[in-house]
């Protein structure tokens, strides 16, 4: 893979069963280098750049959850 400068991607499955959001689907990019090509990172920076990636996908779930709520009028959409 480092020769051909190839990017693989993992991709699974999510779900929970019981869930209102037991549908979804995660994808992995692992990039495999050379020593010299790497960029030394902390956790907290990995993290922080993970969290900037994860809230517009929440946001988006809180919105569609607010949504279909504002819709039945009593403040919460039926099960």
């Amino acid at each position: 893979m480092v020769t051909t400068d190839e990017v693989p991607i993992e991709s699974r499955h999510l779900q929970t069963s019981g869930s209102v959001f037991s549908k979804g689907h995660i994808r992995l990019w692992l990039d495999i280098m050379y020593n010299q090509r790497q960029v030394p990172a902390s956790v907290s920076e990995l993290l922080w750049g993970l969290t900037i990636v994860m809230v517009p996908l929440w946001s988006r779930y809180f919105w569609v959850i607010a949504y279909f709520a504002g819709l039945f009028g009593h403040g919460m959409a039926p099960m």
